[in-house]
């Protein structure tokens, strides 16, 4: 009964082969459904899980891409603060860099008056001090005190020393 109902499960006409003597070929027949009935449940299970795996994969590819995503959003608003920051220091550089122009004209205008204003006089003390050290008869035959003489060359070396400074 067991066999029969086994027989009938798969569509096979197991009364007669019973009948006629051909139990056993038709067992075979029977095995033979069963395992590509069972193989083919099994490539379907397989196919099954195949699609099942592809699909998690496809999710953790999403949820993947969305992580990175989000770390983009995340990095693009870094950025964005680091540009806003940046052109905020080239705004004080170029402050700072306009200040220090009007501060070196300032210095500039000033050294080309100061240089102006000492020139004269420096050029009366240049000249004085020359002729009194290379002609010392001009201020008469009386000799001068020890050490004069040195002094003068000083007062001159020291005036020349100033002109080139100033020039």
């Amino acid at each position: 009964v067991t066999l029969l109902l086994l027989l009938g499960l798969h569509g096979a006409t197991s009364v007669p082969a019973v009948a006629s003597g051909n139990l056993t070929e038709e067992l075979i027949i029977t095995s033979a459904t069963v395992v590509m009935v069972s193989l083919n449940a099994l490539r379907v299970q397989k196919s099954i899980y195949q699609t099942m795996y592809y699909a998690l994969q496809t999710r953790l590819e999403l949820i993947d891409a969305r992580d990175r995503t989000a770390e983009l959003a995340r990095l693009a608003k870094a950025l964005e603060v680091s540009n806003y920051s940046l052109k905020k220091a080239n705004e004080k550089i170029a402050l700072a860099r306009d200040e220090a122009d009007r501060a070196r004209q300032m210095k500039t205008n000033f050294a080309n008056m100061i240089s102006h204003e000492m020139r004269a006089p420096l050029n009366f003390i240049i000249g004085a001090t020359e002729l009194m050290a290379n002609s010392p008869e001009v201020y008469g035959k009386a000799p001068w005190p020890e050490g004069l003489h040195d002094d003068i060359l000083r007062v001159l070396s020291s005036s020349r020393l100033l002109a080139q400074l100033i020039d």
